[in-house]
């Protein structure tokens, strides 16, 4: 008796407790997709980890890998304004709608129920510094420090 009227109970209380978490999303939050290649090829880009950060700069919202076709899908996004990046080891770190490597990128606006689709990111393959350093006497220099270093403009003179 003592058995039976715990199965009764049981079987009273799961499908209970299954319908209260087991709901679909709320039609309130959104999704984001698209693809990631190689810019010179574009050929898709497996195993980028494509990101969502918050616009004002206070965390990361969501991610994904990009599966073999260089796809990925963002979902369950709350509404609010975004900044959509694409990471992969050997290629430089992509934001969507980012116009050159030192600049920001776009910001994604995503309303209640929003699916942005069809985003393409573009990665640039990052490059490789190789060489040999010599002393005065044509002799290999042993655990030599190298720095890459670029000009840059400041107030119209070259720095």
């Amino acid at each position: 008796m003592f058995w039976a009227s715990h199965v009764l109970l049981l079987s009273l209380i799961v499908p209970f407790a299954f319908s209260q978490t087991a709901q679909p999303p709320s039609k309130s939050v959104g999704s984001v997709e698209g693809v990631v290649a190689a810019v010179s090829t574009r050929d898709p880009l497996k195993k980028a980890w494509v990101t969502l950060h918050k616009a004002d700069g206070q965390g990361m919202t969501s991610g994904a890998l990009t599966d073999a076709t260089g796809h990925f899908t963002l979902k369950d996004i709350e509404p609010g304004r975004y900044r959509l990046v694409a990471e992969r080891s050997g290629y430089v770190r992509q934001e969507y709608g980012q116009p050159g490597p030192d600049s920001s990128g776009t910001i994604l606006s995503i309303s209640p129920g929003q699916s942005i689709r069809d985003i393409q990111l573009a990665m640039t393959p990052s490059g490789v510094l190789s060489g040999r350093v010599y002393d005065d006497d044509a002799e290999s220099v042993v655990d030599a420090h190298v720095t890459a270093m670029k000009f840059i403009y400041h107030e119209g003179k070259r720095e």
